[in-house]
């Protein structure tokens, strides 16, 4: 995967530092160091999940059903173990 950010117009202060976020960002994605994506560990359940977000609980303090692991939020308003 490779992004590269669209030159974009350095002339006044907002379009250096969005230049300079873009660059941080585009080094950071293709560092062959990267593996994978790094997912936040919930020790507790949120309190307004949202469909379609992927939380990982940490098993032990929050497990949601079926101990550590990917969870998913449904509309239906119920935790599934996803893996």
């Amino acid at each position: 995967m490779s992004y590269q950010p669209n030159p974009i117009n350095e002339q006044s202060v907002l379009g250096q530092y969005v230049n300079g976020e873009l660059q941080k960002i585009a080094a950071e994605i293709q560092n062959p160091e990267i593996e994978g994506i790094k997912f936040k560990i919930w020790y507790e359940e949120p309190d307004k999940p949202r469909s379609g977000v992927l939380y990982y609980a940490d098993g032990t303090s929050w497990a949601a059903g079926s101990g550590e692991g990917f969870y998913r939020w449904t509309i239906a308003g119920a935790w599934v173990f996803v893996g």
